[in-house]
């Protein structure tokens, strides 16, 4: 069982706004107005101010990260017993880790240390001059994370974070695959998505399972896109250009294992006896940018490149060994469902994918629910297909009784792409378009219906043969636009791996490489109101103008 899946815990009787005041909750006006305050009392050639103007937009993007809206979600991981001590200020270490992904921190150890020897740091973090925690705080917020809303104590009932620490870390070697053996861009096979493809249709009328994807998703929604939504930097919500990818995190987990044997006492050291993995998670993957094996875990992404901006939408993470064209399929299922509760009428109307999400029954899944694709060959069709009682070529145009490709003329009124004889095509005459006949140009030298202007007509649909004589046809200028957009993806890719420096993170837990793969999808949303913001200042020595 995944370690990121558990059941949606029953509904528990608090009072979020008692939970508030426990948690010392502070609205984001009023954490604004308390350090417009700091700034306006620094004086003009203060060190203080100084550091603050050399990294001006990284505070910034901590300081205009709205998370209000997700004020409930945090209140009710936490007990509501008024008993104990308070817990200590969860929205100030998010906003800490925020600055920690931005100031390119991987540790947070490091971090948590470097907060509580500059104060500077802890008053834009948001803990004001108390003493900020230390490391093991942030982590118990990341555990509350991952084991979601709170519940009291049950003998039937296992944390996800215990279930992942019980988990036996015994297994048999992971030996690196050899890479001569291993295609690139071998698709999935078609019964795994097949078997998924009718998993969903079962599940089809069931909510969302509560699991920490769930969370960070709804924390990207209502602190990033929503924002981002009516500033108007995703397009028409309502017909969304998405592009997906997935790429690879290397874990810190040492790849070899620990032996639970004496065998290479004897000089055995490829022996196959289980070994002792201190991440459970972490598997052998291909990573085709690397052109290699990567030892840790596989994200993929949904992302909208619109207007010139590559604003991530929806992750999901998994073992390395998971296959991108599984893992696409559930993270469109479930921003469908996702978009139904948080962002109602926003739907997928086009996607761009990489070659390795060809499959037929990714192909069907995706034009049952009515999503345009633009998707490569993986291994291109033979030069001649039979379709019904047409013969096609590879890019799923139909052919002539002379073996010409025939001419795309558009959709008909029952919206399938209708061909016309190649030989007939529209000119100018004195001004006027009309249809010439070039009969020198058949082969046959005759017109199979001569007294029709465009005939013959011929017309496919789309659910005839999704992948050779897709919606979109290949080739044509909508379908490369579409793939051209997938590059915003491999932007973000790189972003969180090498901007934030997430390739170099040493953690071996894969619940908590997602968090910051979360906040990191957050901050490129920010990064985009920040430098829109900053650009607008005339005046970029006034604080108090860029940190209105």
């Amino acid at each position: 069982m995944n370690a990121l899946h558990s059941i949606s815990p029953a509904p528990y009787q608090s009072s979020l706004k008692e939970k508030k005041n426990k948690l010392g909750f502070h609205s984001h006006s009023s954490y604004q107005a308390t350090l417009r305050e700091y700034l306006d009392s620094l004086d003009k050639n203060s060190p203080e101010k100084v550091w603050i103007k050399a990294h001006v937009q990284k505070l910034m993007a901590v300081y205009y990260t709205n998370l209000d809206p997700i004020q409930d979600m945090i209140a009710s991981l936490y007990s509501p017993d008024k008993r104990g001590n308070p817990a200590t200020k969860p929205f100030a270490i998010i906003r800490s880790m925020l600055l920690m992904l931005e100031f390119r921190e991987i540790s947070i150890e490091k971090w948590a240390e470097r907060v509580r020897t500059e104060p500077i740091l802890a008053i834009f973090s948001g803990f004001g001059f108390s003493r900020p925690p230390c490391n093991s705080t942030y982590y118990k917020l990341l555990e509350r994370l991952e084991d979601g809303p709170y519940q009291r104590k049950c003998a039937h009932r296992v944390l996800p974070s215990e279930m992942r620490r019980k988990r036996s870390k015994e297994r048999p070697p992971c030996r690196k695959p050899d890479k001569k053996q291993v295609k690139e861009k071998e698709p999935v096979p078609p019964p795994a998505l097949e078997a998924l493809a009718k998993e969903i249709r079962l599940r089809q009328r069931e909510p969302l399972p509560g699991d920490l994807e769930k969370r960070l998703n709804e924390m990207l929604m209502e602190v990033a896109i929503k924002p981002s939504a009516e500033k108007g930097l995703i397009g028409d919500i309502e017909k969304l250009t998405i592009t997906g990818d997935g790429s690879t995190l290397p874990s810190g987990a040492n790849r070899f294992g620990k032996p639970t044997c004496e065998c290479h006492k004897q000089g055995d050291y490829k022996c196959d006896h289980k070994r002792i993995y201190s991440d459970p998670d972490a598997q052998w993957g291909w990573d085709n940018q690397v052109k290699g094996f990567v030892f840790g875990y596989r994200y993929d992404q949904l992302v909208c490149s619109e207007k010139g901006h590559d604003l991530p939408m929806y992750l999901s993470i998994d073992s390395a060994n998971a296959h991108e064209a599984l893992m696409c399929m559930k993270m469109v299922e479930r921003f469908q469902k996702q978009n139904q509760t948080l962002l109602p009428g926003a739907s997928i109307a086009e996607i761009g994918l990489d070659a390795i999400h060809d499959a037929n029954a990714f192909y069907h899944f995706l034009y049952d629910r009515k999503i345009q694709y633009a998707i490569p060959y993986a291994k291109t069709p033979a030069k001649c297909l039979t379709l019904g009682n047409l013969t096609v070529n590879s890019q799923g145009i139909p052919l002539c009784k002379a073996g010409l490709p025939m001419r795309c003329i558009g959709l008909n009124r029952q919206k399938k792409r209708a061909y016309c004889c190649p030989v007939k095509r529209p000119a100018r005459r004195n001004k006027e378009r009309v249809y010439v006949t070039y009969r020198e140009e058949c082969p046959l030298e005759a017109l199979c219906q001569p007294g029709s202007i465009l005939g013959p007509i011929v017309s496919i649909a789309p659910e005839t043969d999704p992948r050779v004589h897709p919606e979109i046809p290949r080739g044509s200028k909508e379908y490369r636009r579409l793939l051209d957009l997938r590059s915003g993806c491999e932007r973000s890719n790189s972003m969180k791996k090498q901007y934030y420096r997430l390739k170099y993170d040493k953690g071996r837990t894969m619940p908590y490489t997602f968090i910051k793969l979360a906040l990191a999808s957050i901050l490129e949303h920010v990064k985009v109101w920040v430098r829109k913001k900053y650009e607008s200042v005339e005046d970029k020595d006034d604080l108090l103008s860029l940190f209105e």
